[in-house]
This record gives structure tokens, sequence and C-alpha cells, in this order.
């Protein structure tokens, strides 16, 4: 309330009713001492709470909670929400992260390609400059209030030799589990993308990546992938979780049918030369996607244990239309059981939907992954 608000709502204090100037001091001064108090205890809090820039190349400042308290990983997977995936970490400016908030989307899965950074004679130590750019990233992401899933994707190299790229994976995990370890909770660490090896070697690695990580962060919800390659949602049941520790999410990938969603996709070995098939939305072909999430829902509620799609995605030479049919089932029907999920991809060439060059979002498919089952976004 202004001076003269208050005069107009208190006609004893006009000054023809008024005895004299230090009447009208005895009511304003405890207002005044009021509000200045007021006002330095807010400019203190902001002070105490206002964390300074972090140099280049050092750790985001942790922000919200505290980072040892537990957090419920079915709370952290609705945080997540609806997702895209990212190419290089490196190839991202903040007008992207900003398109990328601005669309709609609550977090970013950010690949990491740690080998190739590695120095082999020293113990596989990451060069400075990959955690510079990590947490570059990670900055820009959560300044635009988007959540992270830290993906460590080397598939490709493991599946060359999944025996013998073990010690280059742990020792990945040894150096950037410590350096993230004050990212706050919005951050979530994915142990490995598409495990390309058998459920046995698989359920006697990711234990030894995961106690890696609790090192130093004890409390990061981590995601764990199902076993062979591709991360396909019958391989769950061969995913075996430990007992005592229960902050995971588990994570599939979901693009059937393949040569639907492949065909004419230039690394698909299989499916490069396809073209011409169509996804009509026919009952049969709603029910073999329906079947395959009721399988990995009934899962997730046996293990109590939420359910991450972390990729999904129809590459650009079948019909829009189709497209756009089979990507708006598979997010209605995610949603329909409260999973979290990342679309695949945000400028990849063959599945990506935003154009760099001109900073628009391509066909209808980002409008179609971020309206909901009511027609609304």
């Amino acid at each position: 309330m202004n001076y003269k608000t208050m005069l107009h709502s208190n006609p004893h204090l006009w000054p023809g009713k008024c005895a004299s100037t230090l009447g009208i001091m005895r009511v304003f001064m405890p207002m005044l001492i009021i509000f200045g108090l007021a006002l330095l205890l807010a400019n203190a809090a902001e002070t105490a709470t206002t964390a300074s820039p972090a140099p280049a190349g050092s750790a985001p400042p942790v922000s919200g909670a505290a980072k040892d308290l537990p957090i419920d990983p079915f709370q952290q997977n609705a945080r997540l929400g609806r997702g895209i995936n990212i190419r290089r970490m490196e190839e991202l400016g903040e007008s992207h992260y900003r398109a990328i908030k601005d669309a709609g989307f609550q977090h970013i899965r950010i690949p990491l390609f740690p080998f190739k950074y590695m120095k082999s004679k020293s113990g596989f130590d990451i060069q400075p400059v990959f955690f510079s750019q990590l947490d570059t990233a990670v900055r820009c992401a959560l300044a635009h209030d988007l959540m992270v899933t830290l993906d460590l994707h080397e598939h490709k190299e493991m599946r060359k030799d999944p025996v013998g790229t073990q010690g280059k994976f742990l020792a990945a995990w040894r150096q950037i589990a410590p350096h993230c370890k004050d990212y706050p909770s919005q951050v979530v660490f994915e142990i490995a993308n598409e495990p390309p090896m058998s459920p046995e070697l698989w359920n006697a690695l990711y234990p030894q990546a995961l106690k890696i990580i609790r090192a130093s962060n004890p409390s990061r919800t981590v995601l764990v992938g199902a076993p062979v390659r591709g991360c396909h949602i019958p391989y769950l049941k061969d995913l075996r979780l430990p007992e005592n520790d229960r902050n995971l999410i588990a994570t599939v990938h979901y693009y059937d049918p393949f040569a639907f969603t492949h065909q004419g996709v230039a690394f698909s070995e299989h499916f490069k030369d396809v073209s011409g098939v169509n996804w009509s939305g026919t009952e049969q072909e709603k029910k073999a996607i329906t079947e395959a999430f009721d399988f990995a829902q009934k899962w997730s509620e046996e293990h109590h244990c939420p359910i991450n799609m972390g990729e999904f995605g129809t590459g650009s030479k079948g019909a829009m239309e189709e497209r756009i049919r089979w990507t708006s089932f598979v997010v209605r029907q995610m949603e329909a059981r409260h999973w979290s999920w990342s679309f695949f991809e945000f400028d990849q060439p063959d599945f990506g939907i935003y154009d760099k060059a001109s900073g628009k979002w391509l066909g209808g498919i980002r409008d179609t992954l971020l309206t909901d089952m009511f027609g609304t976004k």
C-alpha cells in the first residue's frame, strides 16, 4: 500500500485532521522499520542461496535438494517425463537447448563417448576436454530447466569385444562418476547404451559399474538397460536387479516393426535398401505394441522398478502421415503406463526432427510427441 492509498483509505490521517506531523510519523514509522528489516532479510537470503558462476571446466554447483537424501525412482521417472536424444554434446549451442525447452520437452539424453578421449598408456585417463564439454552441456541443460540423462554410449566399441573392453568401460565410470558427484539430482546416469553382450556378462559387469558410481554418488538415480544388443523389451526378463540398491530405473528401446521404422536408414545394415513399408494402425499392428508394453509393465510391477523408454522413433524415409500415426500410438501407450521417454532424435540425419540451419522443427512429429491423449499440449 503506497502513501496516497493509505491516506485515502484512512481519513483520520488527512493533514486537516492530524494533530501534528508527529502523529503521522507515529503511524508510519513502525511500517517503515518492518519494511526495512524485510528487505535486509531478503537480501541476506539471496546472498546465501545464490552460487557464484562455476569456472570453465568445473562441475555445475548443486541446486535443489541435498545430494544424500533418498530419492524415489518413480518420482524421478515422473520428473524425467518427456525427453529427446541429442547426437553429440559438443555440437549443441545455447539456442538448441532453448528450442528443446520451449518445445515442451522435460529432459535430454546426452550420449557420452569417453573412449576416444582416453590415453591407454596412462591407465585410460580421460582428457580434460571431455569433462569441459560435459560440464558445458549439463550447465546449459540445467539453465534451461531440462533434466539430463548421461548415457555411456560406447556400445559400438564394446560390441567388437564385450570382454576386452570392460577395463575401459569401468575406467570411464571411475572418472565420470566422481567428476559429476556435485551435479544436482536433476542429472541421472545411464550405465550403458544397449549393452552388447549376453545376460550373463551384463549381469556380472553392470553391478561393478554401479558400485563405482555409488562410491561418489550414493543417491544418484541410475538407469540400467536390458541386456543383449538393442535393449529390447523381451530381454527385461534376463535383467537381474540388486536387492540392496533400488534407486534404479530400467530402460528399454522400441523400434518395432524395424522394417517400417528403419526403412531407408543409411546406418541400418538390414533395411537401408528397403522402402514402401507401411504402418496403417490396424488392430493387429496396435496389438503387437500393446502386448510388448504390457509385458514391460508387468515386469515393472513385479520388480517394483520404473520403466524409461530411452529410444524410439521412425526414419525419415517413411511416409510422414504413417510416422505420425505410429509415434502417436506409441507415446500414448507409454504415457498411459506412466513411463518416461526419450525420443530419437533431435537432429540426427535419418531420425532427426529439428533443422539447425533454419532453427525450425520438421513435420508434425514434435506436436504429436507433446500432445497428450486428450489432444492438448
